[in-house]
């Protein structure tokens, strides 16, 4: 019997989500090829609801839907209250692609080829430094379908490089890196090595800057996880436990009227370009914040239904560290392409107006401190100094803090022309210059 009519059998709510996956991915150390992972596996997971509670079950791709449907209903009897239902769609298959034809034709060789050449340069411009990257390419497809009328799959594939630096000396280490989620031209590729020379040259010249409020422009990495805040207050999960500072604020300043903030499933150029969310639900463009007023949060169906409101299409069954799908998870609220509209200032001209200053380039550990409140605390683990316009070295053991609400609204100075990838390939983000930061 069909999967689809097995499904249809079904006596109550039922949904099937399938994943296959296959990658290649080739690692380098030091310029010499490190590891070759070619990787290729199916996973399932079922959702059934049944006595108005929920129950949930995995399985590998080989496993009998059979298996998945009675394990799930079993685990029904258990489960916790479904406050939702599944989605309902027009009872026929809907498939969909997006599939680079560069990235597939991209062989084995290839990508050792790209990753060798690219580092023989890396090491001759700075042999002092430990060198390693990451190539690889992905084709991916999700499909869901389920007694509601639903049944979606969409594939698409993906490329990914990744490369950085590294030198330590006696009481210092020095870091820097950049990547590409898409195959990188020429041009691009020796921009992205001409940009790391210049910044390892200004990481080896560390600077001291003395505690206080400083003028800091952001660079756009840097808001990978600044952001995380936010995204905490957003989740309509926070905001139905109450514990979110928006929970009341739709509608209402939260921000500079210069930040307008948008969730974008729908740009191809996005690492979580999608047609659906991990719950089937159409994948459309939504503004969060619009010239600093608060619209939207973002939802799965369990608490879109909680609260009463449209779902999103943010449920995603993700690993979130590496936003890597993984089909044991269930559907969990997650943003996708995070995306700042563009200012009117070139950059260079935001950084020119700094008399003494941070250019802010990196820091990890931001989110330490309230970050439901909007908090935010954390090692400056790439920033430069500026005088008099120009960043003249790296910044040692410093840290950066403040709160959100206050560095995106009345701090806000500037946002630059020029906007490009964060820390991972689904933001695309300006510089942004913030008036009285405080630097310790």
């Amino acid at each position: 019997m069909k999967l689809e009519d097995q499904i249809a059998k079904v006596p109550f709510p039922c949904e099937l989500f399938q994943l296959q996956v296959e990658s290649l991915d080739v690692i380098f150390q030091n310029e010499k090829l490190k590891s070759i992972d070619l990787r290729e596996y199916n996973s399932q997971a079922c959702r059934v609801i049944k006595d108005n509670c929920l129950g949930f079950t995995t399985g590998s791709g080989q496993t009998p839907f059979e298996v998945l449907y009675t394990s799930a209903s079993e685990g029904a009897e258990f489960g916790q209250e479904a406050h939702f239902n599944f989605i309902t769609g027009p009872g026929e298959k809907e498939e969909s692609t997006a599939l680079d034809p560069q990235i597939e034709a991209l062989t084995e060789d290839e990508l050792i080829e790209r990753g060798a050449t690219f580092l023989k340069r890396l090491q001759k411009e700075k042999p002092a430094y430990n060198n390693h990257a990451g190539l690889g390419r992905q084709r991916e497809t999700i499909r869901i379908i389920s007694n509601q009328g639903i049944d979606r799959t969409f594939t698409r594939n993906s490329f990914s490089m990744g490369f950085g630096l590294t030198k330590t000396t006696e009481g210092d280490i020095i870091e820097f890196g950049q990547g590409f989620n898409h195959i990188p031209s020429t041009q691009e590729t020796e921009e992205a090595l001409q940009k790391t020379i210049n910044n390892l040259a200004l990481c080896e010249k560390v600077v001291t800057i003395e505690g206080g409020k400083y003028p800091v422009l952001i660079h756009p990495v840097a808001f990978t996880f600044l952001w995380e805040p936010l995204y905490e207050a957003i989740n309509a999960k926070a905001v139905y436990e109450k514990i979110s500072p928006l929970k009341d604020k739709i509608g209402q300043k939260i921000f500079s009227d210069k930040i307008t903030l948008v969730d974008d499933p729908t740009w191809v150029a996005g690492d979580n370009y999608t047609q659906f969310d991990d719950e089937g639900v159409p994948a459309t463009r939504k503004t969060i914040v619009d010239q600093g007023v608060l619209t939207s949060f973002l939802t799965n169906l369990d608490y879109a239904a909680r609260l009463n409101i449209e779902p999103t299409g943010n449920g995603f069954r993700k690993n979130w560290l590496t936003n890597k799908r993984e089909a044991d998870k269930t559907p969990a609220i997650l943003p996708t392409n995070r995306i700042i509209q563009p200012g009117t200032t070139d950059w260079k001209d935001l950084m020119a107006s700094i008399k003494v200053g941070v250019l802010l380039w990196f820091t990890a550990d931001c989110w330490l401190g309230n970050l439901i409140n909007g908090d935010f605390s954390g090692t400056i683990d790439l920033g430069y100094k500026i005088v008099d316009g120009e960043p003249v070295g790296r910044i040692k053991d410093s840290r950066v803090s403040g709160n959100i609400y206050s560095l995106f609204n009345e701090q806000v100075a500037g946002v630059s022309s020029y906007r490009d990838f964060s820390y991972h390939g689904f933001d695309q983000f300006p510089y942004i210059l913030c008036q009285d930061v405080p630097i310790s």
